[in-house]
This record gives C-alpha cells, structure tokens and sequence, in this order.
C-alpha cells in the first residue's frame, strides 16, 4: 500500500515561530541514559526558560537578516522553535513505527509516529490499477474511471500529476498556490533546471505493471530485492514519477 502523510504545521517564518512555536511535548527530568521516567516538577518554569531562549534566536535571526543574510543562514539560529510541513510517501512504514512507536523513542518523535499510525488507521485506501496516479494535493473520485480534480475543476492526469509536484514542490510555503499556470512554471523550473531539482517529483506514483520480473522490465523500475519484489527507487510495486524522467 502507498502511503502520502500531509502534515499542516507551519513553515519557517519568524511571525509563526513566535505564534505557534516548536516545543518538547514532555519535560523529561534529567537522569543517567537516553530516556527521562517522569518530567521535571515545574513545567512552567521550563517552557518559560525555552521561550526565552526563543525570542532570543528571533532577534538574532533578525539582526543577520538586517545585515543582509540570506535566510539559509539566518534561520539556523530558530531550528530548534520551527514547526515545519512535510509530505511523506512510501509503501513500508513496518520498521518506523517498530523503532519510533515505542516508549524508547524520543517524545517528539514517539508523537508523531502515534499520530501517523491514528491517520493511517482511520484512512480509507482508494485501490488503484497501473496508469492511474497517486497524486498528493489533487482529489480523486471514482466514477465508470477515476477522476482527478482540484477546487472542483476536472483535470486530466498529466496535469493533475503536474499540479501534484508543483504542490509538493511548495510545501514549506505559507500559502499553496494551485493555479495550474503557476504549477506549470514551477514544474517546468524544477525539470528544467540543471541539475534536476527532481525531489517533488518523489511522491507521485502509479501501480506497476508486472509485479515479477520478466523478460521486459517496466521504466521506472530501478531494482529486485531477494524475495523477487520489484521497486522504483523507495517505493515497493510502484512506479515513482521520478524515475520516469
């Protein structure tokens, strides 16, 4: 099964992390080894001292861009406060939610898992047959054939799946721009550009045809692995977009 997780946090702007900063989701008191049993007493006085230390990177932050630095610079002093969005997609989740499902793991990321494994259990799988797309950011129905759209508008397969990579391509801005001649500009800049700026095109994908090898193998398919199953880079009887070009 392939699987796109969208999260909907926000980007890295300075007015967010003020609002809406990242902090830890629990106040692990200090002890020998890697994880704290019970958080500290005064939880307050901790996420005071954490948002202390945010406002402290904001300013410092500013003061880099006032000298004209470049925001890949001036944004590393604010990491540990950004919430970021992200777009997942993959067909084996077995070993993350093994390793990060668990008490062991670090409590932030133990949260996301959880939440991760609640969307997936509450998701309705749409089965897909080989030609039709996997296309994050675009809606599908099924009528006598699958139908994409996007705000209501039909859309034909190639340009859902170009509307798909422009969406993804996108993903840490604050707004989600679905015109499709902006996503034709910013589908032809990615594949365009040299080199390839190809990762958006990482999470659109269709159901291969030949799920062992043969005599011909599909494009697309870049490997086998021991027990005959075939793949397209990370995905797992799927065609990756990004393998097509």
């Amino acid at each position: 099964m392939l699987v796109a997780i969208l999260s909907d946090r926000n980007g890295l702007f300075l007015f967010n992390i003020e609002k809406n900063p990242a902090m830890p989701v629990y106040w692990g008191e200090q002890q020998p080894g890697m994880q704290a049993a019970r958080e500290v007493a005064d939880r307050n006085q901790a996420a005071n001292v954490w948002n202390n230390a945010k406002h402290a990177a904001i300013a410092h932050t500013k003061q880099l861009i006032e000298l004209g630095l470049h925001k890949q610079i001036a944004n590393r002093i604010t990491e540990p406060f950004q919430n970021i969005r992200t777009v997942l997609t993959a067909t084996e989740f077995a070993n993350w939610f093994s390793l990060r499902y668990h008490e062991d793991a670090q409590p932030e990321i133990y949260e996301l898992s959880r939440c991760m494994q609640q969307a997936l259990n509450q998701s309705t799988p749409m089965l897909l047959e080989p030609t039709e797309w996997h296309v994050p950011y675009v809606d599908r129905q099924r009528a006598q054939q699958l139908e994409y759209t996007s705000g209501g508008n039909p859309l034909d397969y190639a340009t859902a799946r170009i509307l798909s990579v422009s969406c993804c391509a996108q993903v840490s801005y604050r707004t989600n721009n679905t015109e499709i001649a902006k996503a034709n500009l910013i589908y032809h800049k990615l594949v365009g550009s040299t080199p390839v700026h190809a990762s958006p095109l990482e999470h659109q994908a269709t159901p291969m045809r030949k799920l062992k090898i043969g005599k011909e193998i599909e494009p697309g398919v870049t490997h086998m692995t021991l027990d005959s199953k075939l793949w397209s880079a990370n995905l797992r009887g799927w065609i990756q977009f990004r393998q097509l070009l």
